[in-house]
C-alpha cells in the first residue's frame, strides 16, 4: 500500500512481496553482488537448477494460391526447480523522493525485511502461447509482380504471466522483399500489444544457395525519438542439401 505525491515527487508506503528462486548446487549464493570465497565451477559444468520439458505443436496450409495460414501452440510444459529452491516473503517501507542514487538504493535495501523462507522445490509452467498467422506471397498472387514480396500478420496470445510471456495480446505485421534473387533483401516489421508497447524494426539480408545473412534493428523508435541507444541483431544460417544456386523449401535444411 503506497501513495505517490506529484507535488514533491515522493513515493511512500509499505509493501509485501513473495519471491521464489532456485540456483545451481554448485553456487553457494543466489545474489551475484555478494562476495564468495569459493570459486564456482565453469559455466558449462554447473549442475542445472531444474529440469523440465517443453513442446511446440502447429501446422500451416496454403488455402489459396499465395495465401498461407498457420496456427501453433508453443512452449507447452513445465520446469521443476529443485536446486537450492526457496520461497521468501518480504516486507518493508518505501520512502523515495527525487532522483534515486546509489546511496539511496542502500538505504532502501536496509528497510527490506525477510519475514520467512521456505526451502522446498517448486514447479513453474513454460511461457505457453497461441500464435495465429496469415502470410501472403504477392508474386504468386499477381502475374508480373516486380520481385518477391512476402507480407504477414500475426496474433500472439500468451496463456500465463511467466517470464518472457504475458497474457496481453500482441499483434505483429512484417514484410520480406527483394527485387531479384541476386539483390539484397529488405525487411521490416511492426509490433503492438495491449500493454501499449509498440516497436518498429528495419533490416537487410542477403541469401545465397549455401547461406543466409540478416541484420536488423530491434526497435528504431528510441532512435527516432532522440534517445541515445539502439539494439540490433545479426543472424547467419548455413544451408545444406540445397543444390547449386537453389534456395527452395523443403530441399534446404
Amino acid at each position: 500500500n503506497a501513495s505517490y505525491s506529484s507535488l514533491d515527487q515522493t513515493l511512500r508506503g509499505s509493501y509485501q512481496a513473495r519471491a521464489i528462486h532456485a540456483f545451481s548446487d554448485d553456487l553457494t549464493s543466489a545474489n551475484a553482488f555478494e562476495q564468495d570465497s569459493e570459486q564456482p565451477r565453469g559455466f558449462l559444468r554447473l549442475k542445472p537448477a531444474g529440469r523440465g520439458f517443453g513442446i511446440d505443436i502447429g501446422g500451416a496450409a496454403e488455402l489459396h494460391k499465395g495465401w498461407i495460414v498457420g496456427l501453433s501452440v508453443t512452449d507447452i510444459g513445465l520446469i521443476s526447480w529443485k536446486g537450492n529452491a526457496a520461497s521468501s516473503d518480504f516486507s518493508g517501507y518505501i520512502d523515495i523522493s527525487g532522483v534515486i542514487e546509489e546511496g539511496t538504493l542502500d538505504s532502501l535495501a536496509s528497510e527490506i525485511k525477510l519475514e520467512s523462507e521456505i526451502r522446498e522445490r517448486f514447479n513453474t509452467p513454460m511461457p505457453t502461447a497461441v500464435r495465429l498467422g496469415v502470410a501472403l506471397r504477392f508474386e504468386e498472387m499477381f502475374d508480373r509482380f516486380p520481385g518477391e514480396l512476402l507480407a504477414g500478420i500475426d496474433y500472439n496470445q500468451g496463456l500465463n504471466n511467466e517470464p518472457s510471456n504475458f497474457t496481453a495480446a500482441r499483434f505483429s505485421t512484417g514484410f520480406h522483399y527483394r527485387y531479384r534473387k541476386t539483390w539484397p533483401i529488405l525487411l521490416g516489421g511492426y509490433t503492438y500489444d495491449l500493454l501499449r508497447i509498440s516497436r518498429v524494426s528495419l533490416g537487410l539480408g542477403y541469401s545465397t544457395w549455401f547461406m543466409d545473412v540478416y541484420v536488423s534493428t530491434f526497435d528504431i523508435i528510441p532512435l527516432v525519438s532522440g534517445e541515445d541507444h539502439l539494439s540490433a541483431s545479426l543472424v547467419a544460417r548455413w544451408k545444406i542439401l540445397c543444390g547449386h544456386r537453389r534456395n527452395q523449401v523443403p530441399e534446404c535444411f
